[in-house]
């Protein structure tokens, strides 16, 4: 309405609704600077889509495969996740586990990295925390979640360590 970019993302699939209505949810009750800001939520004939800020640079992981030699310099990584921590930080404080930290849903902006693709977030203490089939990237996931352990903020902070280790070594960890 206001004229001004935006980054829209579309539901395809209507079998995962829900867990998109989830993410629009989540996401609208958020506001800090290295968290994307949803400004609005909506549904059509052709399906449901999320309106949010547009944050315009590139994700962490294009500029690792961009700039890497192998890994970024260790300034810039630890930059990176100094930002990616002020952003888990404060979800956490809101309750609420991103699920899927990695390079590719950090994206590199003016004023430093914004973390992006809620996707597959939850409320602490839902029950989809709780014993649930692993959700994530394999190699950024907590060992623990491949037991079906309890979704947690340490899950969050442990792929920002694996994101740490990929940014600085130019590959994910084997474990």
């Amino acid at each position: 309405e206001s004229g001004g970019e935006v980054a829209l993302k579309r539901l395809l699939d209507l079998r995962h609704a829900a867990r998109f209505e989830i993410e629009a949810r989540l996401l609208a009750s958020l506001s800090h600077p290295r968290v994307v800001k949803v400004l609005d939520h909506s549904q059509d004939d052709e399906g449901l889509y999320i309106i949010m800020e547009l944050v315009r640079g590139s994700d962490l992981g294009a500029e690792l495969v961009a700039r890497g030699d192998p890994g970024l310099p260790y300034a810039e990584a630890i930059q990176y996740a100094r930002h990616s921590c002020e952003a888990l930080q404060y979800v956490h404080d809101q309750q609420i586990v991103h699920r899927d930290v990695k390079p590719q849903n950090m994206i590199l902006a003016d004023n430093g990295v914004v973390l992006v693709d809620f996707g597959v977030a939850r409320a602490i203490g839902s029950d989809e925390t709780v014993g649930t089939i692993a959700v994530g990237t394999p190699r950024y996931m907590a060992p623990e979640l491949f037991a079906g352990g309890t979704v947690s903020p340490a899950s969050d902070v442990f792929s920002l360590a694996a994101t740490l280790w990929t940014l600085t070594v130019g590959q994910p960890p084997r474990y």
